[in-house]
């Protein structure tokens, strides 16, 4: 009767196969909540930071965290308000994630550190002068385990350069509209935009204007600078916001979007892919508002034990992506709506997905 005894060794290795590989679902599957408190420097009504708030919810959904959204009018006295009375309430074993800002963040990071919170940063990078305090991610602090931060100088190149391209005029005369002068943010979008102008001999920079991310003031600048330059094809905004108000005084002025000028801003607002959708703003570069839905990954693994700091490092930057006439019908039949449930963000971290070799936080791996 030796089959019958190598039959039940069989059936009994496939039970126990089947148990193991019950109690390794149960694992991935049933992980610990943990909760993140992100302070976020804004209203939930605001176009950008209204974004990567949803973003971040869908991807914490799925990820079994509970993500808490503290707004702080964007003044540097109510952040600094709002961040102190956070760290207050969050417990030493939560997560925290804060955007860095100049005068802002340096006291509210130690404080969050010196209490233990496990910290991580996103969107604008750290300033030299900042860094002797805070450090770099893991060196003077162990709890601030991340620093992600969006590519502004690729995406300042990638704008102006999509314009150019785009633009059918021989000589291209370009006005651009920054944000505020002494962020990060803006100083790198406008590194970016002036490297591609000083590499391309057809395109001439008339101007650029110091807007602190008004879009009154854009617009002020705009009508001044299209009155005073007729000849101005291109306007370069490092926000929709600004761009948008560009569009509107180049058609009171009796101009031809995407004929006589080329506008183009960044931030993937729905007001701006509507326009690209109309036919009138030519362009907007994006996708940096997911990067807290890629911090909801980064800190469920690393809670998990799966530190990510060998695969992406502790402070990486994120691409971002442009959206034109040619691609914006695509995205917004899937994403127009900003309803990010159907998304499995599962898929994209290492605890459920024990099979993944290297993350991938592009708009491509979003869009499959």
């Amino acid at each position: 009767m030796a089959w019958v005894r190598l039959i039940m060794k069989i059936y009994k290795l496939i039970n126990m196969l089947a148990f193991f590989s019950l109690l390794l679902t149960q694992t991935i599957s049933h992980a610990e909540r943990i909760r993140v408190t992100m302070l976020v420097p804004g209203s939930a009504q605001h176009l950008f930071w209204g974004s990567v708030v949803s973003f971040a919810q869908a991807a914490a959904n799925d990820l079994d965290i509970e993500l808490v959204a503290e707004f702080a009018n964007e003044n540097t006295y109510s952040i600094r308000k709002k961040a102190f009375e956070v760290i207050e309430q969050i417990d030493s074993s939560d997560y925290m994630i804060a955007v860095y800002i100049d005068s802002v963040t340096d006291e509210v990071v130690l404080k969050a550190l010196q209490k233990n919170i496990r910290l991580v940063l996103l969107n604008a990078d750290i300033p030299p002068s900042a860094r002797s305090s805070i450090g770099l991610p893991r060196d003077k602090f162990e709890n601030f385990i991340a620093h992600i931060m969006p590519n502004d100088m690729q995406a300042g190149s990638l704008l102006v350069d999509t314009l150019i391209n785009l633009n059918t005029h021989k000589r291209n005369q370009v006005i651009a509209l920054g944000g505020t002068p002494n962020t990060t943010v803006s100083i790198d979008r406008a590194r970016g935009l002036k490297s591609i102008i000083k590499a391309n001999k057809n395109v001439d920079l008339i101007q650029y204007e110091d807007c602190d991310w008004s879009p009154n003031t854009a617009a002020s600048r705009t009508h001044s600078l299209l009155v005073n330059h007729p000849s101005i094809s291109t306007i370069w905004a490092a926000s929709d916001a600004m761009a948008l108000s560009a569009l509107h005084v180049v058609e009171s002025l009796n101009l031809k979007p995407n004929k006589d000028v080329f506008i183009g801003g960044m931030d993937w607002s729905s007001d701006a892919l509507e326009s690209i959708a109309e036919n009138k703003l030519t362009a907007t570069v994006g996708g940096h508002f997911m990067d807290g839905g890629w911090a909801m990954i980064l800190i469920r693994d690393y809670h998990q034990g799966k530190d990510f700091k060998d695969d992406v490092g502790t402070k990486f930057m994120t691409s971002m992506n442009v959206i034109t006439k040619s691609n914006v019908n695509n995205y917004i039949q899937k994403f127009g709506d900003h309803n990010w449930e159907p998304v499995d963000f599962k898929q994209f971290s290492k605890h459920y997905n024990p099979s993944l070799k290297k993350y991938n936080f592009s708009l491509d791996a979003l869009l499959n």
